[in-house]
């Protein structure tokens, strides 16, 4: 029987949205999709390959209430413009889950990860990035990110959630997402579900293994597998959490300030939530 999902976390990106998903697919009766973020909607290359291989992400989920795809790319629609359109075609009776996070600690996690994985797109210089990279910003515009999805799912349908909520109250957002999908809600997962899944720690690529990654591709070079985790410690640098400037810092608030706004008003959060500067630390 072809599976397909019921409902969709769908960011932010770097917004707890890891820890959540986790903790969904540790709930008896919810299955997550393998790979968890399998982008289907968004990336044109995958989206050809078709729903069928789209339904094999879910062949384990037979039986299952809640069947869920947690891509956060789907709330990046000023680079990935396609996903809650095709997401409402094909699923149209859909829950969408949402959560937003203190922009400046996004931003800075976001970048985080983007030099972790060797992105070539994005600079070294933070503030050079979050000018230069469109998704640091795009993503942070939740308004504008859950207005899209609203324009194709009733508000009953959508569950929309702050970073902060889920820090202060883990087991009551849990509730309140399992409530919002049909599950039970009196299931508390165990403990080793609620590990965080930190920036803190984060490494990226030198140009040596920028170098080892491309040799490896090619016969007379081939590297044997596994052999540049191996070498990690060598091949890798320590990332610091990188810190604003009081120009960039601006600069960020500008474009995201009403948008926020507008948001936070929209899960009844208070108007001062995100007025703090912003530690950058958390779960991401």
């Amino acid at each position: 029987m072809t599976q397909l999902p019921n409902f969709f976390l769908i960011g932010a990106h770097k917004a707890g949205t890891t820890s959540i998903s986790m903790l969904l697919a540790a709930h008896p009766q919810i299955a997550v999709a393998r790979p968890k973020e399998p982008g289907f909607f968004a990336r044109d290359r995958v989206y050809a390959k078709g729903r069928g291989w789209y339904a094999g992400c879910f062949d384990h989920a037979v039986g299952s209430r809640a069947i869920g795809d947690c891509s956060t790319i789907y709330s990046q629609c000023g680079v990935f413009p396609q996903p809650a359109a095709r997401i409402a075609a094909v699923a149209p009776a859909a829950r969408i889950l949402y959560v937003g996070r203190h922009p400046l600690e996004r931003v800075a996690s976001a970048w985080v990860q983007y030099r972790a994985q060797g992105r070539p797109d994005v600079p070294a210089d933070f503030s050079a990035a979050v000018r230069s990279v469109p998704q640091l910003l795009d993503a942070t515009l939740y308004w504008k990110q859950l207005s899209r999805y609203r324009e194709r799912f009733p508000d009953q349908r959508i569950l929309a959630l702050t970073f902060d909520d889920f820090v202060a109250d883990p087991v009551g957002v849990m509730r309140r997402a399992y409530r919002f999908l049909g599950v039970d809600p009196d299931f508390v997962p165990a403990a080793a579900s609620w590990a965080y899944n930190a920036s803190a720690g984060q490494r990226e690529p030198t140009a040596i293994l920028t170098l080892l990654r491309k040799l490896r591709s090619y016969g007379p070079f081939r590297l044997p597998a596994g052999a540049t985790t191996r070498m990690r410690r060598w091949t890798t640098r320590p990332l610091r959490y990188p810190a604003f400037d009081a120009d960039t810092r601006e600069w960020v608030l500008e474009r995201v300030g009403n948008d926020n706004a507008q948001f936070l008003r929209y899960v009844d959060a208070r108007p001062d939530l995100w007025s703090r500067p912003g530690n950058a630390w958390g779960a991401s």
